[in-house]
């Protein structure tokens, strides 16, 4: 967690493939952002659908500051299928999702998968 307590960063290992970094804003949507920070590290595998990355959780939280449009590269959770989403390019999604922050590093390694892959998902200090 950052020093001003508003971030969390995660680093995203996809063996073999690489490594993405992403951050967290409290601001946007703050108890899932603590859930999902808190929930690290784990494990997961992680499925290329169209122009999204979904990387399934155990993570249960309802909707929170549920929007529907999203930009290329900001990252989202579903309360509904309990993912966090990866948007690999602007995407209109058929329900809302909470925004929970952005890639900032390594987004071009998803362009490297073709279906699915193993993603280990770790808090960085």
């Amino acid at each position: 967690m950052s020093s001003n307590l508003e971030t969390y960063k995660l680093k995203l290992t996809l063996p073999n493939i690489g490594e993405v970094k992403i951050t967290l804003h409290r601001i946007a949507a703050a108890r899932t952002v603590q859930k999902i920070a808190f929930a690290a590290p784990f494990t997961s595998r992680g499925m290329k659908r169209g122009e999204i990355f979904q990387i399934p959780t155990e993570i249960a939280i309802g909707k929170e500051k549920a929007v529907q449009s999203f930009k290329k590269g900001e990252v989202s959770f579903s309360p509904q299928g309990q993912m966090i989403n990866i948007h690999l390019n602007d995407n209109e999604m058929s329900s809302p999702e909470n925004r929970v922050g952005e890639v900032t590093e390594g987004l071009e390694i998803f362009e490297n998968i073709k279906l699915s892959t193993s993603v280990v998902i770790e808090r960085e200090e």
